[in-house]
């Protein structure tokens, strides 16, 4: 009821296909793709060496696996901490030729730590600062005119509100950044139909 990896150092993610298992792991130097049958635990021999793929040395550490029934998609980052994505066949490993550079898309410093899916597009959460990258499928480009990370602030129970962040008037921020917000208004507003810091029925319960 054990299967075990020589020399991996923990599996990250594992997914399965109602036939065989997918596990993300890594080494002392870089990334393990294994292929492994539900029944038994076997290593299946069609897929990478044995059963097992040995990634590019470049790479540092996987995170998350996905796949969308034909390919998979691995997330997780590169010996110099930048974001990995990988697409590869779930037949046999390989890598997906289309997709980024040789199946590879490489791209912000910091970690990439989960990955899904909607069926056109991959969803890639991870770090630099807070960052979700929306990227198609099929080749791995960023969604154009899509905005990393942005939110829009509201000023619920404001009359006819301006909304100023750093003295510069719109109501949208892109980044995780501290920022000065102004609310002004012509019109006087009730202390009691103002709530600060809350978020739909939870209030923020950090420093503001």
């Amino acid at each position: 009821g054990v299967a075990t990896c020589s020399g991996c150092y923990g599996i990250q993610d594992m997914i399965n296909d109602g036939v065989n298992i997918y596990t993300a792991s890594f080494d002392s130097s870089s990334w393990i793709i294994e292929k492994r049958l539900l029944s038994d635990g076997s290593l299946v021999s069609g897929f990478g060496t044995s059963g097992r793929i040995t990634a590019s040395s470049s790479t540092a550490t996987t995170n998350s696996i996905i796949s969308d029934g034909t390919n998979l998609y691995i997330a997780g980052y590169d010996d110099s901490i930048n974001w990995r994505i990988e697409k590869r066949l779930m037949s046999d490993g390989s890598l997906v030729s289309e997709f980024g550079t040789s199946g590879v898309v490489t791209s912000v410093n910091g970690e990439s730590n989960t990955i899904i899916n909607d069926g056109t597009h991959i969803y890639i959460g991870g770090s630099s600062d807070y960052r979700i990258e929306k990227r198609l499928m099929s080749d791995g480009s960023l969604e154009t005119g899509q905005t990393p990370y942005s939110f829009d602030i509201i000023a619920t129970n404001f009359p006819s509100p301006t909304i100023y962040v750093d003295n510069v008037q719109t109501n949208t921020i892109t980044d995780t950044d501290w920022h000065f917000v102004t609310i002004t208004d012509n019109t006087g507003v009730s202390t009691s139909d103002v709530d600060i810091g809350r978020v739909a029925s939870e209030y923020f319960s950090g420093i503001i």
